[in-house]
């Protein structure tokens, strides 16, 4: 019977063993002498290049690599498969840097009239120069794909010769010649043969073969990528124009992709793309595979992008979970493919847990589909535009337990959506509205019978909220009309006096809009808009019944700052991570009804199954704050392995 029992474990130890792969480990060591990729790829005699590994590796195989700068694209042969992954990882405790970034050595050519004005000829050579720094980056005039940096730093393109002489640290090319001139900074000297570096590399990670499956990709710091803008990536390339989506990390319409834990950083564009690249394929005009997606997307560190952090159309049942996004869209596109993350046809996805901050973009953004899709326990703060938007569909989609503060637009924003939820959020000091749901136009999207109709802005719920402060206004949604219609908001409770002790001032307008012309039956002729207070908003809608707005009881100043306000009553602290309120005890105020599909608050704590208190903690007590908001604990969630 021991024998029997012990064989039983054994095979059960050796089957899970297996769904993460028991293969060959395949070592890769750049800094060892003994480095070759001619050897075999063993601890004693490691493979140079990551690539020579990627070319060998099969399922169920593991990729380790020890530390140092590979100056490469990393291009896996093939995929694994459910039961036996190709796992590529940084060695424990080892820095491995994949960078698109090559050592330049030319011959310089010091120019007169300035200090640190110097220049260079670019030679088309295997580093493919010509390619990066002749191609216009789209939609930014004077810009290219390109990137050159000086002992690390990056220097910043210029428009022209002219701009370029008048700052240091800056770079400009002249395309008739081909020509680099760089303005050093202060400090460095050519002749001292300082370490610079271009970009040369769009991609670091991409299979050159689309839809390969049960890849994994953990603990990489990946740096500098020559990629294009994503410019209407969804038509073909006879349009002219456009271009696919292409990121530093491109799963090439993978599935079942894990990539986590690693560091994504100084993209021209993208920095994880994980979809359809769009119209068409820029390695050899591959079929797009029916079957992509699945992916898992978590804990990854992704910033200073020059356009989008996390980028996909129709990943379907994809998990983007506990990534830190910050300083996305420095190329200051203005074109509407940006964002800290921007998903198309995200159905059945789930975006939980990340911290989205200082980006001259939206910080989460769902587009043309997304049915089925989760938004939930995200900290979204800082951001150029709305804080989360939704965009072109009929859903459903849950936007729940969110914090989303600091937004130069609207904190959450729909606009040609139906069916989306908006439940125990807190918008906090938006410059626009707490939340704006609207038409903009008259697009038809396919239902799910197959048919296709004109976009509405209906089956809105907006329930359970906690809205301080919201410099444009709380709530602005149409009136019941042929496209907007069976919306409902209540069980939110308004906060005001809290924006500091050196203003007065209420931010509290509730707002009927004119659905962009299609409700304008509902609102007197020449109105755009039409504001209320909480009392008239509810008579006219029949909306927030059940609400509440209260005026918090700040502090009093001290005695010695006469004539000043009372002391911010609530405050969620930008920098800090943190949130503070004098009476927590107000959220008891008010209690509604679970929203269907919520089951852990912004901690992780499981809800009430029945009645619960608005925002997005299921209780906020005077002993606990002021409440540390990031790293958010995973309390009470299931293991994030993929599914």
């Amino acid at each position: 019977m021991r024998f029997f029992s012990f064989l039983f474990l054994w095979s059960s130890l050796v089957a899970t063993l297996s769904l993460f792969g028991d293969g060959r480990v395949w070592v890769v060591a750049a800094g060892d002498p003994a480095a070759n990729d001619e050897g075999s790829g063993t601890i004693e005699e490691p493979f140079r290049t990551i690539s020579r590994a990627a070319l060998l590796a099969q399922p169920g195989d593991t990729v380790r690599v020890f530390g140092g700068v590979y100056r490469e694209r990393v291009a896996p042969a093939r995929g694994g498969t459910a039961e036996r992954r190709i796992v590529y990882e940084a060695a424990k405790g080892e820095r491995v840097v994949v960078t698109g970034a090559d050592v330049w050595r030319p011959q310089w050519r010091v120019e007169p009239g300035q200090p640190g004005l110097v220049s260079a000829i670019l030679e088309d050579d295997r580093l493919g120069y010509f390619e990066q720094f002749s191609e216009p980056y789209l939609r930014r005039e004077g810009r290219s794909l390109g990137q050159v940096a000086v002992r690390g730093a990056l220097l910043d393109e210029m428009p022209s010769r002219q701009t370029m002489e008048s700052r240091r640290g800056t770079w400009w090319i002249d395309r008739s010649e081909m020509r680099l001139y760089m303005h050093l900074p202060v400090g460095v000297d050519i002749a001292q043969d300082p370490f610079i570096e271009l970009t040369v590399r769009d991609r670091l990670f991409a299979p050159h073969r689309r839809g390969l499956g049960y890849i994994t990709v953990r603990g990489f710091v990946f740096d500098r990528a020559a990629n294009q803008f994503p410019l209407r990536f969804w038509f073909p390339r006879e349009v002219g124009n456009n271009h696919p989506q292409t990121g530093a990390i491109g799963t090439r319409s993978g599935h079942h992709w894990i990539i986590e834990h690693n560091v994504v950083r100084h993209a021209a564009s993208i920095g994880i793309d994980i979809g359809n690249e769009g119209g068409w394929d820029t390695e050899g005009d591959q079929p797009t595979p029916e079957y992509l997606g699945r992916h898992l997307i978590q804990g990854n560190h992704i910033h200073d992008c020059g356009s989008t952090g996390i980028m996909g159309l129709g990943s379907h049942e994809t998990r983007i979970i506990g990534n830190v996004i910050e300083r996305i869209n420095l190329m200051g596109n203005t074109a509407f493919e940006w964002g800290g993350i921007k998903v198309h046809d995200f159905v059945n996805g789930e975006i939980r847990g990340n911290l989205v901050r200082d980006s001259d973009c939206a910080g989460i953004w769902l587009d043309n589909g997304f049915a089925g899709a989760r938004v939930t326990q995200n900290l979204i703060l800082n951001n150029e535009e709305m804080g989360i938007f939704v965009e072109l569909g009929f859903g459903p989609v849950l936007i729940d337990h969110n914090i989303v503060g600091f937004s130069r637009g609207a904190g959450i924003y729909t606009h040609d959506a139906s069916g989306v939820t908006i439940a125990h959020n807190l918008l906090h000091a938006n410059s626009h509205y707490g939340v704006y749901s609207h038409v903009i136009s008259a697009r038809k999207f396919k239902g799910a019978d197959g048919s296709r109709r004109p976009v509405e802005c209906s089956n809105n719920v907006v329930q359970n909220n906690l809205f301080i402060d919201n410099f444009g206004g709380t709530i602005s949604m149409p009136p019941e009309a042929p496209r907007s219609s069976n919306n409902r908001s209540d069980y939110n409770l308004f906060l005001t006096g809290t924006r500091g002790w050196w203003e007065n001032e209420e931010f509290l307008d509730f707002r009927l809009n004119t659905n962009s012309g299609h409700a304008t039956a509902a609102l007197p002729e020449g109105v755009d808009v039409l504001s209320f207070s909480l009392e008239s908003w509810n008579e006219s809608t029949g909306w927030d019944l059940n609400s509440r707005i209260e005026r918090i009881k700040s502090k009093s100043p001290p005695s010695f700052l006469k004539g000043a306000g009372p002391e911010p009553a609530a405050q969620l602290a930008a920098r800090a991570l943190r949130f503070d309120m004098l009476e927590p005890e107000l959220l008891g105020e008010v209690l509604g009804p679970r929203v269907e599909g919520t089951d852990y608050d912004y901690l992780g704590l499981p809800l009430d199954p029945e009645r619960v208190s608005p925002g997005p903690w299921r209780e906020l007590a005077v002993e606990i704050l002021p409440l540390p908001l990031w790293p958010r604990p995973y309390t009470g969630l299931e293991n994030d392995l993929i599914r």
